[in-house]
This record gives structure tokens, sequence and C-alpha cells, in this order.
């Protein structure tokens, strides 16, 4: 029987570990010097070369032939210890002996001294799963182990280890392995496999991995097993991803609010086999390269493969406010899909609801938004004005008599008609204000304003707005003061403002403001009788 390539191919030498290199380094170090820890705590993220940096340590400490502090490899003792009959190296596997009873077997067995001479090497993985009282049981031993044991611990959820049992060890972190790496390794495993890889499908492998090797290992065995060239749209088809060319389409449709789209993309990806996780968790990566590019982020950043003027059109279409709701919505969406009865009509729907943000959440409502703030600068650069934005007054027309004949003929100055002087103010009159108002005050745009009595012999301005929060703006200090100075030059004299909310009573401009005018425009003053 053929042996699967991640067994093939373990490392078997502190050199041949790809991505580690500052926890070979102490290794080798203290290999080379033939000083040992009693202990070592190896913590990190599956398939990142735990066990496997366990095992080649093993040999270290037994090996007689060393080369700079690697094993040789050839002696019968690392022969036997590769192989798994070397009496002294004991494996243990803490998921399936976590009991008190396994650990006071482990202390019974640990006094006796090694039958084949060095060091007894006991290499304890998924050390987490030990019980409380098998971890108790464990501590005194591992306070003062015989001069001949060595523990090697190995575990994925350093978390769940009691901090007694970590500060007696030395913690070596085991990183994910970039994906430079990963697919550099698999590019050479696969030049020695006969394996047709190129360079584009060994990103994507890399990609796919999660920073662990021996999950690259093992998609490229299943690849291979196809026959054939493996590229990267051969990597997505055989594995039932969504590929790069299908999710840039969901996603240009999802930025450009075209739902329909979106779902025939899906359907198309559906019929080729991808599943519904993955094609979400392939397009949140999408989305988040999207926010890297929006961000002027390098372009090293970019996790799946794809290029910044790819993935320009979606950043500029969706802004920050939407990447951030749609990878949110995705994300839901991903932990309810384990117990969904249908899983493609709750990505449909999911797909529906990025294309179409409704307002359940702060982040959809600053999606909308900042859908809406685009499609008003779009209308703006094209010329094209809407209702609440700034527009020019209308031009009033007056019949008067013609003026005399002069020698220099001078430009007539703009004549803005005299108000009425009766109680109320005619609507063209009101119209015109209200436009200016609009145009020198910001945000007063969007705010649901009228005018109800304007001007007059009184000179008095009340503005009437639908809600308290649009009353409470209007009745800022600052904007008051706005609203009196653009006023009092449109009437041709002092004009007083008051606010109101549409069924309650006035809420009248605070006379002390008067006094703070009078002291703005007469700082000198410093004593008023």
């Amino acid at each position: 029987m053929s042996e699967t390539l991640y067994l093939k191919w373990r490392p078997a030498r502190f050199r041949d570990v790809v991505g580690q290199e500052k926890v070979v380094d102490v290794l080798m170090n203290q290999s080379a010097e033939d000083r040992f820890s009693h202990a070592y705590l190896f913590t990190g993220t599956r398939g990142t070369g735990k066990t496997t940096c366990a095992r080649i340590l093993a040999k270290a400490i037994n090996c007689r032939h060393k080369e700079n502090g690697d094993p040789c490899g050839v002696c019968p003792t690392c022969r036997a210890i590769e192989s798994g009959d070397y009496l002294d190296v004991i494996e243990m596997d803490a998921a399936s002996n976590n009991g008190i009873d396994d650990m006071r077997d482990l202390k019974e067995k640990a006094v006796y001294n090694p039958t084949e001479g060095g060091k007894k090497v006991y290499i304890i993985d998924e050390v987490h799963m030990l019980s409380t009282s098998a971890f108790n049981g464990f501590l005194k031993l591992l306070e003062e182990p015989p001069e001949h044991v060595i523990f090697i611990l190995a575990t994925t959820d350093v978390q769940k280890l009691p901090a007694t049992i970590i500060s007696r060890c030395q913690r070596f972190d085991f990183r994910r392995i970039g994906e430079e790496e990963i697919a550099a390794r698999c590019l050479y495993v696969a030049g020695e496999e006969g394996i047709d890889l190129t360079p584009d499908g060994a990103k994507r492998v890399a990609s796919l991995s999660d920073g662990a090797m021996r999950n690259a290992l093992s998609a490229l065995e299943q690849l291979a097993a196809a026959g054939g060239r493996i590229d990267a749209d051969a990597v997505s088809l055989r594995l039932g991803l969504a590929g790069s060319e299908g999710l840039l389409a969901a996603a240009k449709a999802v930025a450009s609010g075209d739902a329909a789209k979106a779902l025939d993309v899906l359907g198309a990806l559906y019929d080729r086999g991808v599943s519904a996780p993955n094609f979400l968790s392939d397009l949140s990566i999408l989305f988040r390269d999207a926010a890297v590019v929006k961000a002027g982020a390098a372009a090293d950043l970019l996790g799946a493969g794809y290029k910044k003027e790819d993935l320009r059109p979606v950043a500029d279409g969706l802004g920050y406010e939407r990447i951030v709701y749609s990878m949110t919505e995705i994300g839901e969406t991903l932990a309810s899909l384990r117990q969904s009865p249908n899983a493609r009509v709750d990505t449909e729907l999911c797909l529906i609801r990025l294309a179409h943000p409704a307002g359940r959440t702060p982040q959809a409502l600053a999606a909308r938004l900042d859908a809406l703030e685009k499609k008003l600068d779009d209308l703006a650069s094209r010329g094209i004005r809407t209702a609440g934005t700034a527009a020019p007054a209308p031009k009033i027309r007056e019949e008067a008599a013609p003026a005399p004949a002069r020698e220099e003929e001078e430009k007539p100055s703009p004549v803005r008609p005299e108000p009425p002087d009766g109680p109320l103010m005619p609507v063209a009159y009101r119209a015109e204000l209200l436009r200016e108002l609009r145009g020198a005050i910001p945000l007063l745009p969007y705010t649901q304003l009228q005018i109800c009595d304007i001007l007059g012999a009184e000179g008095r301005l009340v503005l009437s707005c639908k809600s308290r929060p649009q009353a409470d703006f209007l009745g800022d200090r600052t904007v008051l003061r706005k609203i009196r100075e653009k006023a009092a030059s449109f009437a041709g004299g002092d004009v007083t403002v008051s606010v109101r909310v549409e069924g309650e009573e006035e809420k009248k401009e605070d006379p002390f403001l008067d006094l703070l005018r009078f002291g703005e425009e007469n700082p000198d003053v410093a004593d008023v009788r």
C-alpha cells in the first residue's frame, strides 16, 4: 500500500521543517550543546509541525552522531525512533488516555531507566484533553521528574492547560505557515512525485490550507488522484469550490444591487457542485480582500489570489460600511447553515440581503446611507439636482421704467423685491428663502423644514419641522445665528427666529443669544451697566 503524501514527506530533520525557523533554531542550539530541558510545550494550530518537531527532538536527544544539532537520521537509534520501534520514546494520545489511572501508570513506568540508554522521552499529544484529576496527578511528576525522563507536550488549545503545567515547561509557539512557503513546498513535492502542478494551482492550494502543511499535502494528493494538469481552476472544480470568476461576478452583482444576477451566479456554481458553506466562505474572503484594497494596503495582504484591479469595482461599489455589513451577514448565515433544512435557500436569502441591505442593524443603515450618498454624488456629477439639494434661486423679473441714458454704461446690480408689509409672506418668497437657507447651512437640506409665518412688519420668522431631533438641530445657537443672518439679509432688516415641531408650541430664540451676539460683536467692552 502506497504511503500518503503528508506522511511520506514528513520532515526527518530540523532543517527540513518549513515555516518554523525560530523554533527550529532554538532546538538545534540546545541539541548541539546537549543542554535539554526536562519538559517542552509545543502549541499551535493543527498541521504546523508540532508532533513532527517532537519526534525530531526525540531523535536529537538520543542520537550519538548529530550534525550541528541535527540528528543524523541514519544511525540505528534514529531509524528505530522514526519507525516507532524505539522503546524509550513513548507517544501517548491524551485524548484517549486522559484519566487519573493513565497518569498513575505513566508515573510507575517513568521511574525505570531507559532500556536503550540515553533518555526516555514521553511525547503527549493533545495534552489539553487530560482531565483535572489527571493534570493534578501529572503535576508532581512534571515538577520533579527523574533525570533520565524528558516530556514533550503538544496541544492545539493551550488556554485549557493549567498555569501550573505551563510554568514548568519551555513553551514554543508554532505559527501558521505562510502561503508562499506552503506553495513552494507543494511545488517541490509535486516535482518529486511527477504531479503536474502549476504555480497558480499551488498558490490556490496554499490559500485553502489555513496555514497547515498537512492540509495542503492532503489536498494535493486528492487533486493528483484525478490526473491531468492542476491549475487554479482545476483546484476549484475538483474540490467543489467557487472559482475566482464566479465569486467576482457574485460580488460585483452585490455591489451594484443586482440580486437577480447574484442568484444566477449562485445557481451556476451549485450546478458545478459548489456547496453553500464553501461559497459563502470564499465570498467572505473576497470581501475581506476588497476591504484591503479599499484601505490602500499592499497587494501582499491579498489572501485569495486576486489582483487589485479585479477587486477595485467591488471595493468602490460597496465602501467600508457595506463590506463590514456583508461579512457580518455572511458569518451569521454560515453559523445558521449547520441547522438549516435548506442551505441553498438560506444562501440565496443572504445574497438578497447583501444586494439590498435592510435597516436591521447599524451597519446596514450606514450601508444604505453610503449607497444613497454615492447616488447623490453621481447625480451631482452629471449636473442633475434632486429635491433637498441647493439650487440656484429663481430669477424674479420686475417691470421698471427705463433708466435714463448715461455716458458710461453700468451693470445693474441684482435687486431683490421688497417683502410685503403684511403679516405673511407669499409662497414664492418662502420658497426662495428656504432654498437660500438650505444652500448656506450644512445638513439643512436633509431636514424636513417648512416656513410658516415669515417676515412682514414684525420681522418674525417661524420654522416648522417634522420631529424633535430636527428642531433641536435648528435650535442650536450656531445654526440659529446663521438662519437669522440669512433671513435678515433677505428681508433687509432684523429678524427674530423661532422653531417649532408640528403639533407643539413654538420654541423661540433664546433672548440670551442677544447678549452673546452683543459680546461677540463688541469684544472690547469690559463692563455693561
